[in-house]
């Protein structure tokens, strides 16, 4: 090679090369005798190579050899190289070489004029000498790399090269076949459990259990960055709460994706970046299945290059078929691919995934994607053809290990519970999938959906709570009667399904139909599956040619039921089918024991509570005894705390053509956001009343089931007039608004506006829904509550019932404007109560929406606006925390305050 002279420094100049790049970093990882010992008696080597992945432990495993060496080898000589990109010509690289070699073997830093020079150099007598080249990848392809390779070939027999890189440097393969090359691959450097177990007491001086170090090293792969990561993530935590991590590894991940998108996704080309997201799904990776997937061709270029780049790429067999990405960049890809594609696209990719794992045999990859696709069906189909053992399938061994560790598997599983109705499976499902989400969207969608599962638990104590399946359980639970509606909430199909269903309960068919309908519109999804189903068992109990106020006949044929059934069971709805399938078997008493009987056996408790009622419905309406049954019902209803079910049968009677649906009257009361007043479903026309009527009306219903001396009444609507001429207004005005309300009651019958000695009282049924009422009744719940759970029910039912300006159609009426500040006054209260108690519960959006409706009451409240803010910064919404700063500093400003 011609020599490539190099100007020498003028004498005093500062060394030509920093310290840190030919000065091994400290030792401070552990010391693995199992990867020293071979580096120690490798000394035949011309070549000892390290390649692995980033963050494998090269340079520690490096830095720990030089030190020993130092300590216990004297006759030994150590050169270290730390190769950069400015290091990758030909002089940049013959410098570096010449500054460590010389310092390694003459003490001092002297420039050398080529790579000739530098060998006459190491031909001299001396002691062994070993040149550490860290990061060696970075020279591939370059002039430097040709400069390595000749010096590497005429090194002397005193001399070896100690190389540690992502991936092999080209000019090795040429040296293997003289036999001089030793190796230490990725997998000698994956830590084992007993390796970490060691590394957390002597390094980190924080020991893990020996289970807890097994799961970690299965977690991570033995990666040694990884674990480093951990530690960072969980130093100086409680030993508890780091236990809990170690099951919970995706909790740091934040730390993994950084590490992750730096070192690896940032340095790779934009197409095989995205090549690596799109692929993940198949989680076995072989090039036909990429290129079919992809709708590309090459994939299985693409892979090789990953592999032999040691870009976490890693072969599953020996003839390079199969790959897999190692565990931690899969689950960073599949976050990703999620972040992208969203829920369905993400959904429907992997479904296209497992049919095209499923065509080429390979069952347990198949089973994977269809799961994360949530596609059961597919999965189950999947088992079935293959069955679990015995059969041939490179990604057996690999999947099991991805379906324990995948927090997306997880929550796939808990949503496969919950939809066959094993509701203490999928809670604990739902609670492993949330602990293992780091994203705080995952962690709230998780929380969310199994807190529609929670109360139907056995043990959750009685409360209406916050969400639909909340208010319906408590319906379920001993009095449908209570379940309320507010505009808002009447808008939301899980309310509207919810309402329809305590109205059937609660014996009142038609308003149910109404509200199940309205929920039946709804998007795809659970909701509408039940309310269509729920719509189907009301036309199996009333009964054929019965209709509902629309005309409509509400009895639906088998073959739509049928129908029905197989539309939920391909939505993913196995628990709805099953209870399809039991509506239209409804009057075959055998098919709807048998149907009973297989909830049974799956542990369903509520699916057969519902099957069996049905069963007892159809042999009502069929005019059978059923005394067998509604005994079976009663028993299954009390253990379930499900009352109003077995009071629904036991009220049942002959009715519409040969229905079982007694109808019973009902009053509805709405005094927040509009004044309304409905009889069996059917708002009372109040055109006809004169304004001073309707408005008297009014006025009764706001302090309904509390008599209103006549005077107040005089004071209010007639205060310009004198007395006598006052009262007889007034005995008018009550006769035209019974007239309005009850037209069909005769003389001396009870009436609903009943007069009390001078006193008049708009007097409501018990099971009357009257939101005034319920506002003032749920606060004093609250207030008597034994427990926060019970004052947080309290609490959201007071703010469900108070929808809107009290009365707005009085506007500034003298006798409405001071109850309306007391019950504004009562809902800030509330409120902000309530937003107080969701923080403490960790319920940091349920805390902000709380602490918006006390200020929306009173924008001057100090404890809402302060609440609001802690809940926004909990959340981690920094945005919505600085709109509620300002909000508040406006507020203060307003009142001449200051913070």
């Amino acid at each position: 090679m011609t020599e490539q002279p190099i100007v020498p420094p003028s004498a005093g100049a500062a060394p030509s090369v920093p310290r840190a790049k030919v000065s091994p970093p400290p030792a401070t990882g552990l010391a693995r005798r199992r990867l020293l010992t071979p580096l120690h008696d490798a000394g035949h080597a011309r070549v000892v190579l390290v390649t692995a992945p980033p963050g494998a432990g090269k340079t520690t495993l490096l830095a720990e050899f030089t030190r020993e060496c130092r300590h216990s080898s004297p006759d030994r000589a150590l050169a270290w190289c730390r190769i950069e990109g400015q290091d990758a010509s030909a002089t940049g690289l013959l410098r570096i070489l010449a500054a460590s070699i010389t310092v390694a073997l003459e003490g001092s830093e002297r420039e050398l004029r080529s790579d000739d020079e530098l060998l006459a150099l190491l031909e001299q007598p001396g002691p062994r000498l070993t040149i550490v080249i860290d990061d060696a990848h970075l020279l591939a392809g370059t002039a430097a790399e040709a400069t390595l390779a000749r010096i590497i070939r005429l090194l002397p027999d005193r001399a070896q090269a100690l190389l540690a890189a992502r991936s092999e440097p080209g000019f090795v393969s040429g040296l293997r076949l003289s036999g001089v090359v030793a190796d230490i691959t990725a997998d000698d450097l994956r830590f084992r459990s007993w390796e970490v177990e060691a590394l957390f007491r002597e390094c980190y001086g924080l020991p893990l259990p020996p289970e807890d170090a097994a799961a970690l090293t299965r977690h991570t792969e033995g990666w040694a960055a990884g674990l480093q990561l951990f530690h960072l993530a969980t130093s100086g935590k409680p030993a508890e709460e780091r236990r809990r991590a170690v099951a919970n590894l995706w909790g740091m991940s934040r730390l993994l994706r950084r590490y992750l998108t730096s070192h690896v996704l940032a340095t790779l080309p934009e197409d095989v970046a995205e090549f690596l997201v799109r692929s993940a799904a198949l989680g076995v990776l072989e090039g036909t299945l990429c290129d079919r997937l992809l709708d590309r061709t090459g994939s299985h270029l693409v892979l090789r290059d990953l592999a032999e780049a040691q870009l976490f790429t890693l072969r599953c067999d020996d003839e390079d078929s199969y790959y897999r990405y190692h565990a931690v960049l899969q689950s960073q890809l599949e976050s990703m691919l999620a972040e992208r594609l969203g829920t369905d696209g993400a959904r429907s990719w992997y479904r296209r995934a497992g049919a095209l794992l499923d065509d080429a045999g390979l069952w347990s990859a198949a089973y994977r994607a269809y799961a994360r696709a949530e596609d059961w069906g597919a999965g189950a189909q999947v088992l079935q053809r293959y069955g679990v053992c015995g059969t041939e399938d490179p990604a057996a061994a690999l999947v099991p290990r991805l379906l324990d560790d995948d927090p997306w598997l997880s929550l796939a599983e808990a949503r496969r519970h919950a939809a066959a109705g094993r509701l203490a499976e999928a809670i604990g499902a739902f609670e492993d999938s949330e602990q293992r989400f780091d994203d705080p969207g995952m962690r709230q969608r998780c929380r969310t959906e199994r807190r529609l599962l929670v109360p139907w638990s056995a043990s959750t104590p009685p409360g209406w709570g916050v969400t639909w399946s909340d208010g319906l359980r408590a319906a379920v639970r001993s009095d449908p009667a209570r379940l309320r509606r507010t505009a808002a909430l009447a808008t939301e199909p899980g309310w509207q399904l919810a309402t329809g269903l305590a109205e059937l309960l609660d014996g009142h068919p038609d308003p149910a139909l109404r509200a199940l309908r309205q929920a039946a519109a709804a998007p795809a999804g659970f909701v509408p599956l039940a309310a269509r189903v729920a719509i189907a068992a009301v036309g199996a109990t009333v009964g054929a040619g019965c209709e509902d106020t629309t005309g409509e006949d509400v009895e639906m044929p088998a073959r739509d039921i049928e129908a029905l059934a197989l539309d939920a069971e391909l939505a993913g709805h196995p628990w709805l089918a099953r209870i399809a399938r039991a509506v239209a078997a409804a009057g075959n008493a055998a098919a709807v024991a048998g149907i009973a009987e297989d909830c049974d056996a799956d542990g369903d408790a509520w699916g057969a509570l519902l099957i069996t009622s049905l069963g007892a419905a159809g042999k009502l309406r069929a005019g059978a005894a059923a005394e067998p049954e509604l005994a079976a019902v009663a028993q299954r209803a009390r253990g379930l705390e499900a009352e109003a079910v077995a009071s629904w049968l036991r009220a049942v009677r002959p009715g519409c053509s040969g229905g079982v649906i007694q109808q019973r009257s009902r009053i509805v009361l709405r005094c927040f956001g509009r004044f309304s007043l409905a009889v069996d479903g059917c708002e009372v026309d109040l055109s006809a009343l004169r304004p001073r009527a309707r408005a008297a009306l009014r006025l009764l219903a706001l302090h309904a089931g509390r008599a209103v001396h006549e005077e107040v009444l005089l004071d209010a609507l007639w205060p310009d007039l004198p007395p006598a001429a006052g009262k007889r207004n007034l005995q008018v005005t009550i006769s035209s608004v019974r007239a309005v309300l009850e037209p069909g009651r005769s003389r001396g019958a009870p009436s609903m506006l009943q007069r009390r000695g001078e006193a008049y009282l708009l007097d409501l049924p018990d099971d009357a829904d009257a939101d005034i009422l319920t506002f003032s009744r749920s606060l004093a719940r609250s207030r008597a509550a034994s427990s926060p759970a019970q004052a947080g029910a309290a609490l959201r039912a007071a703010l469900a019932a108070c929808d809107g300006e009290l009365l707005p159609e009085d506007g500034p009426a003298e006798w409405v404007v001071p109850e309306r500040e007391r019950l504004r006054a009562g809902l800030a209260e509330a409120a902000t109560s309530l937003a107080g108690l969701a923080l403490a519960d960790g319920d940091a959006a349920g805390a902000a929406q709380a602490a918006q409706t006390a200020i929306r009451a009173d924008g001057f409240h100090d404890a809402a606006w302060r609440l609001l803010i802690e809940a926004c910064e909990q959340a981690g919404d920094l945005a919505a925390a600085h709109r509620a700063r300002h909000g508040y500093q406006a507020a203060l400003a307003e009142l001449g305050c200051a913070l």
